[in-house]
């Protein structure tokens, strides 16, 4: 599967480490890498609420309106992987991190995830446009 190559600060909380870096949309896009767990009510499965179509066309809209100053979208997409991550210290909590366990599983964002997709495929030239990421190893 494809590799991606990070560079992201180290955050701890306690126990627990998690990363704060950037993610292309294009890359972020790619329905093979990245999954939503979404809740099933009766199997008591999943955690993700379901994708609400006009959530998602309100974004996209957003994203096609304007040039790089007038649709930015500040707050991070959470991921989480279950898989291990291959993590390389650079030092003062900054990290290489090498992403081959795929899929990345969307904790929060898939709104903003599932709209770049589809300005994307509507022809809007997001690819390189960077989401804030956090990036979790549950």
């Amino acid at each position: 599967m494809k590799a991606l190559t990070l560079y992201a600060r180290r955050v701890k909380q306690g126990d627990v480490t998690f990363y704060e870096s950037a993610i292309a949309a294009g890359n972020l896009t790619d329905k093979e890498l990245y999954r939503t767990d979404s809740w099933n009510a009766a199997t008591g499965e999943g955690y993700q609420r379901e994708q609400n179509p006009t959530h998602v066309r309100k974004i996209t809209n957003y994203l096609q309106q304007g040039d790089e100053h007038s649709n930015v979208l500040p707050a991070n997409i959470v991921l989480n992987f279950r898989l291990p991550l291959s993590v390389k210290e650079l030092g003062n909590n900054m990290v290489e991190l090498t992403i081959t366990n795929w899929p990345a599983y969307i904790i929060d964002g898939q709104h903003r995830i599932h709209a770049a997709d589809k300005a994307i495929d509507e022809g809007a030239d997001l690819t390189d446009y960077e989401f804030g990421v956090t990036i979790t190893n549950f």
